[in-house]
């Protein structure tokens, strides 16, 4: 997860958009050797044909929609343990100008 605070991403345009275009790139760039490696794979014990047969080419997908239950139960659990103060949509965690890509 990583946090920005709204101010600086108005202040600085094509922050946001530059930041997902890295980490997917880093992510491209490593991810085959991540699934061969046992101590990084998503599959505890799970060979590297395991995993793709239950997660696809890519089992670390990254966009708002790709990963909705994810943040709707993130959200959940944060409002059960009053870590926040009043239900909030997943939208409102993230700033507008996130790349339609990333959506």
């Amino acid at each position: 997860m990583v946090v920005m605070r709204e101010d600086v991403t108005q202040r600085e345009p094509g922050l946001v958009a530059g930041l997902c275009e890295a980490f997917q790139r880093a992510k491209e760039t490593g991810r085959a050797e991540a699934i061969a490696d046992a101590r990084e794979r998503p599959i505890a014990g799970g060979e590297p044909d395991d995993v793709r047969k239950l997660m696809g080419d890519d089992p670390w997908p990254y966009g708002i929609a790709r990963n909705r239950h994810v943040l709707e139960k993130f959200l959940q659990d944060a409002r059960d343990q009053r870590l926040i103060r009043r239900p909030m949509a997943v939208n409102e965690l993230f700033p507008p100008d996130v790349p339609e890509s990333f959506r």
